[in-house]
């Protein structure tokens, strides 16, 4: 049994269904896909399909083993087209030459030139630098650490010092992000751009450990954008899962995970116990927030599974916009990042302050930019059918999805109206600062109060336990937990938030559970509805 139907749960399901498995994923929602959502916004007699998720693929090699595990290619299924540029940054002030925007590019070679004339030569050899220790950063954790199974701080130390001293140097987890790129770049605007990867996982660049600088390298190892937006990917894994011999039952709700002589037996659907139905399972995979499981939401012996997550350890939660706009100005890129002039303040106001940013940072999503080969204007049609595959859009109307980072209060009641709307007229205030008009025409807003309530428990946090202090990545819980028969698999638990590590902790949790069960069948895709053992 596997309880949701995100990225974790759709993964965790295909591999358990190969190893012999006969699975059923319970999700209370009436689609799978999780957090790979989308806005539907009605506009001028037409339906326009908006992103409002995760909107970018990294690591896509995560899929494609997937699908070869299965006999089958990524590829065949979901088309991806390479970013022309990973994003457009934008500040108050401009470039060494004058230039309005700063776009980092999808090669180290030419990122390396587009630094260069952006933030002059010194900065563009400091980022030559970085880029080679970003890699070995990657190079160092890859195995022990992101394709493992959650390990301890000593097994990882272990590990490394098996590769010789400096090996542990080299993962930079003693100093904070902040603190790593101040000693390499003298501009403070690099230091922004790329502290920025701390927010990924939901935290502080002033908290979190330098090691998050990796995510420099996986973005030079590919950026790619999905035709017909990110819902194609759920689509896609979902149509696996059949294939697999997977059944699905939408909207059914998991009111408890069945506990009793200390081990799993199953789950009761629906509401109270009175009136609930109790479905046997052998083992149980739970692939949602552990925070609904350490609260009590799934039952009281599930408690056990997993250690609640302190308020102040929350990560950050998220005030979005999907929005049809007609931009003006700069053009906007597929991604464009407009940043605060006080980055420093902006996190204290997150994390100390738990308030919205008076200036806030803010992430652009422009849907129907860059077809393969272009960017700038929005692309027709005619020139990219597949970039429109999720709505028409008019050339003067553009799909946009922006992002304002948040603090996790969302269980604290609605932010007061005053707060959005000078956090919103900031936005534009920003926007327009430094050179973009977006004139939206239709907008869709939501709160940390929203994602508290799409995501009980959470406060609205939406990326698990904030990556904050060297050791944070040891701290969220691992695929197996001390009740026997129950796993865990999400972007709350290791290896921590994202499209590409959620699907890796549903790979590490099947694999996890086929470990405990070793009178399972092994043998590939077999797995029909009513196969037992029952997952």
């Amino acid at each position: 049994m596997v309880v949701g139907a995100g990225v974790a749960g759709l993964v965790a399901a295909i591999d358990l269904a190969r190893a012999g498995f006969g699975v059923t994923v319970l999700e209370a929602g009436a689609t799978a896909g999780g957090k790979l959502a989308i806005d539907t916004l009605e506009f001028d007699g037409q339906s326009y399909a908006i992103d409002c998720g995760p909107t970018v693929l990294t690591m896509a090699w995560v899929f494609e083993e997937l699908f070869e595990r299965c006999g089958e290619r990524l590829r065949d299924h979901v088309t991806m087209h390479a970013a022309p540029i990973v994003a457009r940054h934008a500040w108050r002030t401009s470039g060494k030459n004058g230039a309005p925007t700063f776009d980092l590019a999808n090669t180290v070679e030419a990122s390396i030139d587009e630094v260069g004339s952006f933030f002059g030569k010194k900065e563009a050899e400091n980022f030559r630098a970085f880029a080679k220790t970003t890699k070995a950063i990657w190079d160092t954790v890859k195995e022990p650490f992101v394709v493992a199974q959650r390990p301890t701080a000593w097994s990882v130390l272990r590990d490394l010092s098996e590769r010789g001293f400096g090996a542990a140097l080299e993962i930079d987890g003693l100093r904070t992000l902040h603190q790593s790129l101040t000693a390499r770049f003298e501009d403070p605007r690099l230091q922004q751009l790329f502290g920025r990867y701390a927010t990924y996982c939901g935290s502080s660049p002033f908290a979190a450990p330098a090691t998050l600088a990796l995510v420099a390298h996986v973005e030079q190892e590919g950026v790619y954008h999905v035709a017909g937006g990110m819902r194609a990917l759920a689509n896609a894994l979902y149509q696996l899962a059949l294939r697999q011999g997977v059944t699905f039952q939408f909207k059914t709700s998991v009111s408890e995970i069945v506990v009793r002589y200390g081990r799993v037996v199953g789950v009761r659907t629906g509401g109270p116990v009175a009136t609930a139905t109790e479905v046997s399972a052998a083992l149980v995979v739970h692939a949602g927030d552990a925070q609904a499981l350490a609260t009590g939401l799934f039952g009281a012996e599930a408690t056990r599974a997993v250690k609640a997550v302190e308020r102040e350890d929350r990560s950050l939660s998220a005030y979005t916009f999907s929005m049809l706009a007609r931009p003006t100005g700069l053009p906007l890129a597929r991604h464009t990042v407009v940043f605060s002039d006080d980055y420093a303040r902006e996190f204290r106001e997150l994390f100390s302050q738990r308030i919205l940013p008076s200036e806030p940072t803010v992430y652009i999503c422009a849907q129907d930019r860059e077809a393969p080969g272009q960017s700038g204007p929005a692309v027709s049609r005619a020139a990219a059918p597949s970039i429109f595959a999720g709505g028409p859009a008019a050339d003067d109307v553009t799909r946009l999805f922006l992002i304002v980072n948040a603090p996790a209060i969302g269980d604290d009641g609605p932010l007061p109206v005053a707060e959005l709307d000078r956090c919103e007229a900031t936005l534009h205030r920003l926007l327009n600062d430094c050179g973009f008009q977006l004139n939206p025409e239709k907008t869709v807003r939501r709160t940390p109060y929203d994602f508290s309530k799409r995501f009980p428990a959470t406060g609205g946090a939406l990326y698990g336990r904030a990556s904050h202090g060297p050791f944070s990545a040891f701290q969220r819980p691992g695929a197996t937990t001390p009740i026997p028969g129950l796993f865990l698999a999400s972007g709350s638990i290791h290896l921590g938030a994202g499209v590409p590590m959620a699907a890796l902790s549903g790979r590490l949790a099947a694999i996890a559970a086929v470990t405990a069960s070793p009178s399972t069948r092994r043998s590939p895709r077999t797995a029909t509805a009513g196969f037992t053992p029952t997952a």
